[in-house]
């Protein structure tokens, strides 16, 4: 198990608190980049399992057959989080581009249940089903639109697909200021207890 961890090149454990790292980790942009990319999408990852069937119902369906015609957005969201850690297995170096993508079909489904108008039905439903790509929460008291709910997914889904662009960026100038500084990506440090990911010259950042 320890063995395997070495193509990680982030070392085996420490139950130990450094000051030096925390400080450290407060000073890599990288690490602030990751953070609001996830606080952002935790925002606009609300109660979706909630609400969703209530924006159903507001189209004029019942309760039951609310809660029915949610659940392909259900099977959409489960397949979707098969079928991306398998492109990101398959295809090395593509993670921050799944993330931009998650994020884009999930501004995209809130855009649509913002403007779409209420008699169109089939996009409104379509957009429901596509909003799980992130996640989004809604306020029940802005029925039946939930205009500031769909404006905050849209914005904060836009933001941190962005970031997700960033922080690609980031991890490529960083991997590429090593490579010319002469130290090659090695995994001689991989069981280091005390290396970080900025001391470690030979750690590569995954893209």
């Amino acid at each position: 198990m320890v063995a395997r961890l070495r193509t990680n090149n982030s070392g085996v454990r420490n139950k130990h608190w450094k000051g030096a790292q925390i400080k450290e980790l407060c000073l890599d942009i990288k690490f602030w980049v990751v953070f609001f990319i996830a606080f952002l999408s935790m925002i606009a990852n609300g109660p979706i399992s909630t609400f969703a069937p209530l924006i159903i119902r507001g189209m004029g369906f019942s309760g039951l057959k609310s809660l029915l015609l949610f659940m392909p957005a259900g099977a959409y969201a489960g397949t979707l989080q098969l079928i991306f850690p398998f492109i990101a297995y398959k295809y090395p170096n593509s993670r921050a581009y799944l993330v931009m993508i998650a994020q884009a079909g999930t501004t995209l489904a809130a855009l649509l249940l913002w403007k779409l108008p209420m008699g169109a039905t089939g996009g409104l439903l379509f957009a429901i089903y596509i909003l799980p790509t992130i996640g989004a929460g809604y306020a029940p008291a802005d029925a039946p639109r939930y205009a500031p709910g769909f404006i905050v997914v849209v914005v904060t889904s836009i933001v941190a697909g962005i970031l997700a662009g960033v922080y690609r960026i980031l991890c490529v100038m960083t991997n590429k200021s090593r490579d010319k500084a002469g130290t090659m990506e090695a995994f001689d440090n991989a069981y280091e207890d005390d290396l970080t990911d900025v001391k470690n010259p030979q750690f590569r950042y995954t893209l």
